[in-house]
């Protein structure tokens, strides 16, 4: 009688844009030809990231209640990172470990020499796991290259990230860089000596610092003090003793 195994089979997303079609087919034929079958209630299929713990992948936690009961002899998978991609060893080691505990080899189509009923098992596993470990760095490097180089392109349309609302928003009265960095320093200055900002804004449209907005429903008008206020905090630029929300009694002169 031939050896009894199970198939693993994963995708990141749930959305539908992903399918294991791809894997389910290459998988198959693997263990077939290593002389294993594979009855359909032991093909385990997850759309979750490989990220996420057995208890947040209930195919995962299928296999692995099976895999104790003693219901088949290895799990076959297309590619190490299906099965964990862990990147502290701990995760990806624990699991493969625990299906080792339980007499049950795990074989991956991508990475042919990965037999973990093999005299190298102990060298194999924590080699592969590594492997799984920095491909997912390198995903999530390239995803923060393209957020930051996102928020750039938005930045420079006058939009900034609200991190309590969670999304992008477009600056109330003008950006920052619409207000000139002398305007900026004369503000801080007056900050530094006690002024609130609403005095400090009636002191720069005094001396001609502020300029007026050009077109649209505010053409001609001043910014506002709280946009003036975003214009020298925004870039970390320093603080005072003055109220931020401008409600103090102090004046320029």
């Amino acid at each position: 009688m031939k050896p009894a195994a199970a198939i693993y089979l994963r995708v990141s997303k749930d959305d539908g844009s992903q399918t294991t079609d791809n894997q389910r087919p290459d998988v198959e034929q693997m263990a077939a030809g290593r002389g294993y079958v594979v009855a359909p209630e032991h093909v385990y299929i997850d759309e979750a990231s490989g990220a996420k713990g057995a208890d947040e992948r209930p195919a995962l936690a299928a296999l692995l209640a099976a895999a104790a009961r003693g219901r088949f002899r290895a799990v076959f998978v297309w590619r190490l990172d299906r099965l964990s991609r862990d990147d502290s060893f701990r995760g990806g080691a624990m699991l493969i470990g625990q299906l080792d505990s339980y007499n049950v080899a795990i074989l991956s189509h991508q990475e042919t020499w990965l037999d973990t009923s093999g005299f190298l098992r102990n060298a194999l596993v924590q080699f592969a796991v590594s492997i799984a470990a920095d491909e997912r760095n390198k995903l999530i490097g390239r995803t923060h290259t393209g957020i930051r180089r996102a928020r750039g392109q938005l930045a420079a349309k006058g939009k900034y990230w609200n991190e309590r609302k969670g999304k992008w928003v477009t600056h109330i009265g003008v950006p920052p860089a619409a207000i000139s960095a002398e305007a900026r320093d004369r503000a801080l200055a007056l900050l530094s000596a006690g002024h609130t900002w609403r005095a400090i804004h009636a002191q720069l449209a005094s001396e001609g610092m502020l300029r007026p907005y050009s077109g649209g429903k505010r053409d001609g008008r001043l910014p506002s003090h709280a946009a003036l206020h975003r214009a020298c905090t925004k870039g970390g630029s320093g603080t005072g003793p003055a109220n931020p929300h401008g409600t103090g009694s102090a004046g320029a002169g």
